[in-house]
Order: structure tokens, then C-alpha cells, then sequence
């Protein structure tokens, strides 16, 4: 059975909408840099962590935690839909072959203790970062297992 555990620093990123050009009569997408870098540091650290593997064939169980940097609101499928792109062909053969999906994404605790420790505030951008009060970096942590049949 396969399994990959992997962890990418840094505010998670949702894959964009590809910018749509005519060129000559022909309609044609260009996927935009900043999803391009995500996908690409998605696939250096899993080639780094797991040079040797081939991808999985059979059914694939995913479970992704996007831990955010602040409270902008980016959909959680398109955070899947980057991560997912990525790792087509290297941890499994295509993303069709996901049969189960879980998705946490976790936002930064609106409020802080007062450092007189009296009461609350608003959270503000230098503050660290917590999520129920347990301090964090903005990562994202990617499961993925080679789902058994029943």
C-alpha cells in the first residue's frame, strides 16, 4: 500500500482562473504565474521527499489541512484543485482516480488576549498566528493513501 505525507510552507495558494486569449481566431488559456510557482514548489518537495516511488494506480484517498495566513477568503476547492494539479502524474496517475476527499482549511483566530491579559481585540496584521489559540504557520499538509477494495 502507498502512502505520501507532505508538507508545503507558506500561505496556501488556490489554483487561479487561466487568462483567455484569441490569437488568429484561436481561443487559448494561459494558466497564470503565481499558479504556476505554487504547482511547481508543490512538485519540487514531493520529488525531493519521494525521488523513487511511482504513482499510485488504484483508487486515491486524499486528506489536505490549509492553514492560512489571514482570514482572505480563497474557496477551498480551488486550494484542492492546485494541489490535486500538481501531484497528477507523480503521486497518482490522474486526479480522477480520487475517490475520497477531505478538505480542513483553517483561518487565524479573529481576536488575541490583551497582553494585560484583560479581555480581547482584534487580531492585527504583526500578530502571530493562531488558530483556538495555538500559534501556527501558514503550511499546507497533504495526505494521500492508496484507497483498499472492500
Amino acid at each position: 500500500m502507498t502512502d505520501f505525507m507532505l508538507i508545503v510552507p507558506g500561505d496556501p495558494q488556490p489554483k487561479q482562473r487561466p487568462k483567455v486569449y484569441r490569437i488568429q481566431g484561436h481561443m487559448r488559456g494561459v494558466t497564470p504565474k503565481r499558479t504556476k510557482d505554487a504547482q511547481k514548489d508543490i512538485l519540487r518537495l514531493f520529488n525531493a521527499k519521494y525521488s523513487n516511488v511511482h504513482p499510485i494506480t488504484g483508487e486515491v484517498g486524499i486528506r489536505l489541512e490549509f492553514w492560512m495566513a489571514s482570514r482572505q477568503i480563497k474557496d477551498w476547492d480551488n486550494l484542492e484543485k492546485l494541489v490535486t494539479d500538481a501531484l497528477n502524474t507523480v503521486a497518482f496517475n490522474d486526479d480522477s482516480q480520487i475517490t475520497r476527499s477531505l478538505v480542513d482549511k483553517y483561518l487565524p483566530d479573529p481576536y488575541m488576549p490583551c497582553k494585560d491579559g484583560k479581555g480581547m481585540r482584534r487580531r492585527k496584521p504583526d500578530d502571530p498566528l493562531t488558530h483556538k489559540g495555538e500559534p501556527y504557520q501558514p503550511h499546507t499538509l497533504i495526505y494521500i493513501e492508496e484507497r483498499q477494495h472492500s
